[in-house]
């Protein structure tokens, strides 16, 4: 089991950001595009899915998924506010490793990614 309840809220109660911030809370290597932008309208639970991809992609492989080769991490960062998607050699190597699931919720825009944990839970189920 996996958690971390460092800024967790209720998106119905007021924020811990202002509306007017550039960017929301979080850990900015960890955080998902919408997050960064501070785009509350499209906070959900696929943001949590997409700072989990983050978090198995560095442990299963040794880097962020919006990494380019010779980067840095805060290049990274800059990738995913700029919602350049992940790296061709971390989409290559997610899918060849059989984890195409993980390229799903590294993706750039909530649309894009799982929509609901059941699906997401069968995708990993069928890898």
């Amino acid at each position: 089991m996996l958690t971390d309840f460092g800024i967790v809220r209720n998106l119905r109660a007021s924020s811990l950001t202002g509306t007017w911030q550039m960017l929301g809370p979080g850990t900015p290597a960890f955080s998902s595009p919408e997050q960064l932008h501070n785009d509350k309208h499209l906070i959900n639970w696929r943001s949590d899915q997409f700072s989990l991809a983050i978090l198995l992609a560095i442990v299963t492989f040794g880097s962020h998924p919006y990494q380019r080769e010779g980067e840095m991490l805060q290049q990274a960062v800059g990738h995913t506010i700029e919602r350049d998607g992940p790296a061709n050699c971390f989409s290559l190597t997610a899918t060849g490793a059989g984890l195409s699931a993980l390229v799903k919720m590294a993706a750039p825009w909530p649309v894009q990614r799982y929509r609901t944990p059941q699906l997401l839970a069968r995708a990993w189920e069928a890898q």
